[in-house]
């Protein structure tokens, strides 16, 4: 190949590396004018479903919605629905502390009255009535998070003591 020769093919590949360049500078200007674009449509069409489009909350829906919160809240403590639900005074609104034995291993807990009474009570009834005794435990979970269910008596996580609260 003669000089000329080798000089032209130089020049030539010197072009297609600066078009090639104009192209990506090209293409990368597109690609950020459309993922901009995109993101506005984005936040357009958020803005637009929930300031005017099925997603916005009407007066009544925001207003049954306080009602409810207040009903739960204002809610005087002795008010029961269930009459099978042991009432609140139960939990003497303070800590209880007890133990259980899991596989011949003792875990102790403590069950706060003042901050949970209705829970509390639930679980000091059922305690005092014997509804724990001999009951299995049938979930244990030691993966992200450490999960240990006991108290069913049908083993499965479907029986309860009857009521709901």
């Amino acid at each position: 190949m003669k000089s000329s020769e080798k000089l032209a093919n130089y020049q030539a590949k010197q072009q297609v590396v600066k078009k090639r360049q104009e192209r990506n500078k090209k293409d990368n200007r597109l690609a950020l004018i459309s993922g901009a674009i995109a993101v506005a449509v984005a936040l357009g069409g958020q803005l637009a479903y929930f300031g005017f489009g099925p997603g916005v909350a009407d007066e009544e829906t925001v207003a049954e919605a306080g009602e409810t919160e207040n009903q739960v809240t204002d809610q005087p403590a002795d008010q029961v629905q269930d009459i099978n639900v042991p009432g609140v005074e139960l939990s003497e609104y303070r800590r209880w502390q007890g133990d259980m034995s899991i596989a011949g291993e003792t875990v102790a807990f403590e069950l706060d009255g003042e901050a949970a009474p209705q829970a509390v009570a639930n679980f000091v009834s059922l305690t005092q009535d014997g509804y724990f005794e001999g009951i299995t435990c049938h979930r244990l979970t030691t993966a992200g998070i450490f999960v240990l269910q006991c108290g069913d008596p049908n083993g499965d996580g479907t029986g309860g003591p009857g009521y709901n609260f």
